[in-house]
Order: structure tokens, then sequence, then C-alpha cells
């Protein structure tokens, strides 16, 4: 799903375990993650094995970047914990290029409140038709949706993929 050469960010990188998997598939890596604590343990990760992305320190709600900037915007595990998942998506398409694509995965809704508690969740997850309605409102066109059973007893996963539109369709 992600072209070789792409320019990326991936949004709430956390400790950058997901970023690092990237390194040298993508032209330039940007990782943003709101917590210094989160970012310092990215950079114990890059700096480990020799691999250099552009770690940020930034609110997801306005991202250090610029208008089309990028290919790419990767969200793993991260709408579930911001109350204003929608702003994020918005901000998302105004850093995409004009076809650019977002790539979501997230919790499928779930009835396990607990994790309001002791994960931050913001939200139990989400419905397919939820997230679809958000991205278009936010200037999207949703290209696929694929969910992964997470088992007995397991979350189970929204993978979705959504495209900014293209200079063409801009006019």
């Amino acid at each position: 799903m992600i072209p070789v050469g792409s320019d990326l960010a991936e949004l709430g990188i956390g400790t950058g375990a997901l970023l690092s998997k990237l390194v040298g598939r993508c032209n330039r890596l940007v990782g943003i993650d709101h917590s210094s604590a989160m970012l310092t343990e990215a950079k114990r990760r890059f700096v480990s094995s020799g691999e250099s992305p552009d770690l940020r320190l930034g609110e997801l709600a306005h991202l250090p970047l610029a208008d089309s900037e990028l290919d790419i915007v990767l969200m793993n595990m991260v709408l579930h914990h911001i109350q204003h998942s929608l702003g994020i998506l918005h901000e998302a398409c105004r850093v995409l290029k004009p076809g650019g694509s977002v790539i979501v995965a997230d919790l499928q809704r779930h009835p396990h409140d607990e994790v309001r508690s002791t994960m931050a969740d913001v939200w139990l997850g989400f419905e397919e038709k939820e997230l679809s309605v958000w991205l278009q409102e936010a200037g999207f066109s949703v290209d696929r949706i694929e969910k992964f059973n997470g088992g007995p007893g397991g979350y189970s996963v929204l993978l979705i993929v959504a495209r900014t539109k293209t200079l063409e369709a801009m006019n």
C-alpha cells in the first residue's frame, strides 16, 4: 500500500516501531507525536539502528507540515485516542498532495469500556460507516476498507485507505 519513494508522515508514532519498518522504502519519512517522551523513545530506536527519519513534536490537530507536502499520511491506532478525530482527518487532507492517500488502521467498535481508564481511549473503536463519513467530510474518497477479526476476546481492526482529489478532479 506504500509505494517505494513516497513522502510519508506517520501521525502519533509512539516509540516509532511502525515507522522503523518503512525506512528504506520511502523517500522521506516524518514522524509526529505530541508526547516528548514517546519521541525520545523513538529517537533511541533510530539512533541504535542508524536510521534517521525526521521526528517532530507537534499536535495532530495542527500538524507541523506545509500544505500539499506529502504523498501518504499513516495513522495506526491513533484516532481512538483523540476527541476531535474529524479535525485530524482535515489536517491529514491539508498536508497531502492532490491524489495523496491516508491510511487509517484503528479499532472496530467494541464493548470494552475499561480501556477508557486503562489505555486512555476516548472512543471504543469505530464503525466502518462512521469513519467513511468522516473521511468524506474531510475531503477524501474512500478507496478500500478491510476488516481484521481479533478473534475470541480480541479487538477487531478496520483498515481504510482513502485518497484526496486529483488536480484533474479539482479543475
